[in-house]
């Protein structure tokens, strides 16, 4: 593969139980954009690491840090190489051009999406972590891998929501609008977000909708 432009990249990662997704996450996501694409390899098959290396303009390795496919996503941030990255999960759907979200980076923080449902239902601001917008490496990283060593909660985002008061919250994320992340639970309770760019077919449910996604 060349050398990539280190200026700015989309990122994502996946492994062997995930990977299905990868070409579908893929295909939709050249359709409208061109922005340096890099993925990470959290355990993927030999197979997929082949099919990749013709598809995409990078790959990473971040198989040896934690067992645990669901918290690789921060330690793969805080090692991008890119100055300016903004990571996607593999099980968004990309409709749309997605580098204006590189305009709403503020150094210092990273910039998300407040996970709507989540917050209604536990009477709390949390932020998803599916879209994650950030510069260089940004100490909030730090934190959120630091956390993960120490104390993890259930997964990435509700460990970075238990290590942060709100005022930490106002410090360190800046929120983004809800059309760079639409939830699955937000397609069922409403309302429905305008010039949505970004489904995220979060669960099981999640997937099962991108499995009929893929056969249509």
């Amino acid at each position: 593969m060349p050398k990539p432009d280190l200026n700015k990249a989309v990122l994502t990662g996946s492994d062997e139980n995930t990977e299905w997704m990868l070409p579908w996450f893929i295909e939709n996501y050249k359709k409208y954009n061109d922005t340096h694409l890099s993925v990470v390899d959290f355990g993927m098959t030999d197979k997929m690491l082949t099919w990749l290396e013709n598809n995409v303009d990078s790959m990473g390795d971040m198989r040896v840090v934690t067992p645990h496919a669901w918290f690789l996503k921060p330690f793969a941030m805080m090692n991008s190489p890119f100055r300016n990255t903004i990571w996607l999960d593999a099980d968004c759907e990309v409709l749309g051009d997605v580098s204006p979200i590189f305009s709403k980076i503020i150094p210092s923080k990273i910039s998300m999406v407040v996970d709507r449902p989540w917050s209604k239902r536990f009477k709390t601001t949390m932020y998803n972590s599916g879209v994650v917008a950030f510069q260089g490496r940004p100490k909030i990283l730090e934190m959120w891998c630091d956390r993960i060593k120490e104390k993890p909660a259930r997964g990435d985002q509700e460990t970075l929501h238990e290590m942060m008061d709100p005022l930490q919250q106002m410090m360190y994320i800046n929120e983004i609008e809800n059309k760079w992340n639409v939830l699955r639970l937000q397609h069922i309770e409403g309302p429905k977000v305008p010039n949505t760019v970004i489904n995220h077919w979060t669960g099981q449910k999640g997937k099962e909708h991108i499995r009929s996604l893929m056969n249509e």
